[in-house]
Order: structure tokens, then sequence, then C-alpha cells
């Protein structure tokens, strides 16, 4: 299978969503079909071919919480599922909704396919208490207080603004 995509990260725009069945075992899915408009890459967003992919979403017992957590982040707002489909009278306008996401290759029956999926943050923990952050900073502040300034002669932001890092900022 020749590659139109590298793996990766990729910003997509949505075209239309489905409500169906997966056609082996009869699961209720979600198929979200979308384009891809650029790839993530050192310098920002590269455009890349924008050729229809499509990401499942299966819809049971295991999948639901993570699927209800895609459906929010998506700006899905409505309390029924009949409104997914596109082809529904009063259908959430997924047309032009512009989201984050990874391509992946894997094997599948005997074949290298494409898995595309919904991008999320980074990886989650439980919340750390002030007890356990008071703990660290006894233990480990030093290392802070002592740490070599940044390389690139870069200063801290003034409190109180704000700064949208880039994924590749980012080292998980």
């Amino acid at each position: 299978m020749s590659q139109t995509y590298l793996a990766g990260r990729y910003r997509g725009r949505m075209l239309r969503a489905a409500l169906g069945q997966s056609e082996k075992k009869g699961t209720p899915q979600i198929a979200f079909e979308f384009q891809p408009i650029g790839m993530y890459g050192a310098n920002g967003i590269e455009t890349c071919a924008a050729d229809n992919r499509t990401i499942f979403k299966y819809i049971t017992d295991q999948t639901i919480d993570y699927l209800i957590q895609d459906l929010a982040a998506l700006g899905f707002d409505r309390n029924s599922f009949s409104e997914i489909d596109s082809d529904h009278e009063n259908a959430f306008p997924w047309a032009g909704v512009e989201f984050d996401c990874r391509l992946a290759y894997e094997e599948y029956e005997g074949k290298q396919k494409e898995r595309w999926e919904f991008a999320r943050g980074g990886p989650k923990g439980k919340p750390i208490e002030q007890k356990q952050v008071r703990e660290l900073d006894a233990k480990y502040g030093n290392y802070l207080k002592n740490k070599p300034a940044p390389a690139n002669g870069t200063k801290a932001a003034p409190v109180g603004a704000t700064a949208t890092p880039e994924d590749a900022d980012i080292p998980f």
C-alpha cells in the first residue's frame, strides 16, 4: 500500500457524520468523514493532500466515555444519537468543524491500513494534592532553582500572560 500520508498529528476538517453499524459484528458506530487539511510539523501546520478519510468510533459500554469526550470536544451539543447523523433533519452541523487527529498504520487482515483517531490532549493522571507538591518542592526544588538559563535566551512570560504551546514543544 502506498502511503498518501505519513503517520503523525494532523488538522482535519469535518465533512459529515453517519450513524450506522460495523459490517462484521454489527456494532453501533459513528463514521466521521473528513479531509486532512495539514500535518503538524516543526514550523506549524504544513499543507497536505486533502483526500477524504474516515474516523470510526464504536459505541459500546467500553467506549462510551471516550466517545462522549470526543463529541464534546467537537462541539456536539445535542441529546440524541439520531442528530449525529448528517442525514437527520435536525442533524448537528458537522461540515467545516476543524479538529486535531492522529494517523497510525496498523496491520489488518495481512495489509497495512490507515487508522485515524481524534487527537486527545497529553497524558492525563489524577490531580496531585498540594501536600505532594510541597513534598516535591522540598525534595527537588533545588533542581529548579539551579537549572541553567534557557539556551535560546528566552525569558519567562510575565505572570498572568498566557501561552499556547505547540505539540512539538511538549515533551510527551
